[in-house]
C-alpha cells in the first residue's frame, strides 16, 4: 500500500508539471525579446557574448565553406522536393544571370524553389566524379587515393595539364575583364584567389596562402612585388609603438643591417685568410643569415605567410602559377591532378554543379521541459561567398524570419578576410573588395565586410547577427 501511494504521489507531481509550464509559457519567448531591444543590438551582443555583430544584411565572408548547417523552427523539407519546373527555372536564371523583379516569395509558390536551386550552383574545373577535388589541402586522402591509379599515363597527365591551363586562362581573363568577380584556385599546397574590387576604380588583386620561403623567393626572382599584410599587422600589433617610434626604429634598424653586412664580410675574409672556402660554410651565407634574422622561417605554412599582390603584378602572378610545375603534385595520391578552379561564372572547360543538400529534423527540450521541433538543412561542398549570400537572403522569407547557421570553414582560406582588410587600411583610394560581389548576386544588398571569418550566423527580429573568429 505504501508503494502505491508513492507512485500516486509521483504521478501527481508529474501532472503538476504541465500546469507549471502552462503558467510560464507566455514568458518563454521573452528572453529572445529582451536580447533584441528595439533599435539596439548592443544588449543582444552583451547577452550572447563578446564578438557578436549585427546588420541589416548578411556579412561578406571570403573564406570558403565546406559545410553549413541551418536550423529553423520551420521545416526545410521544401528544399529537397523541388519540382522539375522550379529546377529548370533556377538553372536557367543562374546560367543567364537573369535579374528578376522583387517578388514576395511567400506569395509565389514556385519562386522559393527556383531561387534555392539558383543559389546552390557553382562552376568547377576539372570535373572527375571519382576524385574529391575539394578541399585539396586535407589529411584525408581516402577518396583521392584512386586518382594515382587512373592518372599514371604521361599522355593523360599532359592532357589534363593542357586542359587546365586553358580553363585557368579563361577564368582569369573573365576576372580581369570584370565579367567575373572572383575565382579560387585550390592546389594541394596552397589556395589562391583572384578578384576585382570596387565599382569606380578597377583594381585587380591576388592572394596566395599558405606560402613557403621558397615560393616567396621564386616570386621575388620573377620580379613580382608582393606584401605580407598579416605579418606586418602582427608586427605592428606586437610593437604597439607610435608613428614616431616606428620611424626611429626603422632608422636604427637600417644601421643594424649595415653592421650585420660588415660582420658577414669580415667573417668571409677571415675564412679566406686561413685557407678555407666560405662555400663550405653555408650557415655564413649573408642571405641565409638575413632570412633567419627576419624570422621568415617561422611563418612558413602559417596564416602570416599570406602573399598579397595588387595591380600589374597580378598578371605576373597569374603567369607564374600557370607555368609553375609545383602547382601539380608529383607524388602522392594527388599525382598529376591540376589545381581545382572554383567560380560563380562559367568559363571555358568549366562544369556546372550544385551543392549537396540534406534535410532532417531534431527535437530540443528547454529548461522548462518544453519540446520544440526544428528543421535542419545541411549544405555541403565548396560553398562560395555568392552561395552563402543568396541562401541567407532567401531564408529570410521562407523560414518565417528566424533561423541560425553554423559553418565548417576551410581553414586554408580563413586569412582572406583579414588580408583584404589589412591591405585597404590607410589607403583612401583602395576600393573594398566586398563591392564586387553585388553585381554577381544581382541583388541590391551590399553586405557587411568582415575582418574575421564568420562561424555562426543568426537571423531574428529582421536583423542578422554573426560571430567571427
Amino acid at each position: 500500500m505504501v508503494r502505491v501511494e508513492y507512485v500516486k504521489e509521483k504521478e501527481i507531481q508529474f501532472m503538476q508539471r504541465p500546469c507549471k509550464v502552462t503558467r510560464t509559457d507566455e514568458d518563454v519567448p521573452q528572453p529572445r525579446q529582451t536580447t533584441e531591444p528595439k533599435g539596439s543590438g548592443s544588449e543582444r551582443r552583451g547577452q550572447l557574448g563578446t564578438g557578436w555583430s549585427r546588420g541589416d544584411e548578411p556579412p561578406i565572408d571570403w573564406c570558403l565553406k565546406q559545410k553549413v548547417r541551418f536550423m529553423s523552427p520551420k521545416s526545410f523539407s521544401w528544399c529537397c522536393t523541388l519540382k522539375s519546373l522550379e529546377e529548370a527555372q533556377g538553372l536557367n536564371d543562374f546560367i543567364t544571370k537573369l535579374k528578376e523583379p522583387k517578388v514576395d516569395i511567400t506569395e509565389c509558390g514556385q519562386s522559393s524553389g527556383k531561387e534555392f536551386q539558383r543559389s546552390i550552383m557553382y562552376w568547377i574545373h576539372p570535373s572527375l566524379p571519382w576524385v574529391k577535388l575539394f578541399p585539396r589541402m586535407t589529411g584525408d586522402n581516402n577518396r583521392v587515393s584512386r586518382a594515382a591509379l587512373m592518372t599514371t599515363d604521361d599522355d593523360v597527365l599532359a592532357a589534363l595539364r593542357t586542359d587546365w591551363a586553358e580553363s585557368f586562362t579563361s577564368a582569369f581573363y573573365l576576372v580581369r575583364a570584370r565579367y567575373c568577380p572572383y575565382i579560387y584556385l585550390c592546389a594541394h599546397q596552397f589556395t589562391a584567389m583572384f578578384l576585382t574590387t570596387g565599382t569606380q576604380q578597377e583594381t585587380l588583386r591576388g592572394v596566395v596562402t599558405p606560402t613557403t620561403r621558397g615560393f616567396r623567393e621564386a616570386l621575388a626572382n620573377e620580379g613580382i612585388e608582393f606584401t605580407l599584410p598579416l605579418l606586418e599587422k602582427q608586427r605592428v600589433d606586437s610593437e604597439g609603438n607610435s608613428v614616431e617610434n616606428g620611424v626611429e626604429k626603422k632608422e636604427s634598424g637600417t644601421g643594424d643591417e649595415d653592421l650585420d653586412n660588415e660582420d658577414d664580410t669580415a667573417a668571409s675574409v677571415w675564412l679566406e685568410s686561413i685557407g678555407l672556402n666560405k662555400a663550405n660554410f653555408p650557415s655564413l651565407d649573408p642571405n641565409k643569415v638575413k632570412i633567419q634574422r627576419e624570422c621568415f622561417r617561422a611563418i612558413d605554412n602559417r596564416p602570416q605567410s599570406l602573399v598579397h599582390v595588387e595591380g600589374s603584378n597580378v598578371q605576373a602572378l597569374f603567369n607564374f602559377l600557370l607555368n609553375w610545375r609545383s602547382c601539380v603534385a608529383s607524388s602522392g595520391p594527388q599525382t598529376g591532378l591540376p589545381p581545382t578552379i572554383l567560380s560563380p561564372v562559367g568559363f571555358r572547360g568549366a562544369t556546372l554543379k550544385s551543392l549537396k543538400v540534406k534535410q532532417s529534423s531534431v527535437k530540443q527540450q528547454d529548461e522548462a521541459g518544453v519540446v520544440t521541433s526544428y528543421g535542419v538543412l545541411e549544405v555541403s561542398g565548396p560553398i562560395l561567398p555568392q552561395n552563402l549570400q543568396a541562401i541567407s537572403q532567401l531564408f529570410k522569407s521562407t523560414q518565417d524570419g528566424e533561423y541560425t547557421a553554423t559553418f565548417h570553414n576551410h581553414e586554408a582560406t580563413v586569412p582572406f578576410n583579414a588580408a583584404f582588410h589589412s591591405s585597404t587600411q590607410g589607403n583612401d583610394n583602395a576600393s573594398p573588395p566586398h563591392q564586387s560581389i553585388t553585381t554577381e548576386l544581382n541583388t541590391d544588398t551590399q553586405g557587411t565586410p568582415q575582418t574575421g571569418t564568420v562561424k555562426e550566423l543568426e537571423f531574428s527580429q529582421s536583423k542578422f547577427f554573426w560571430k567571427c573568429y
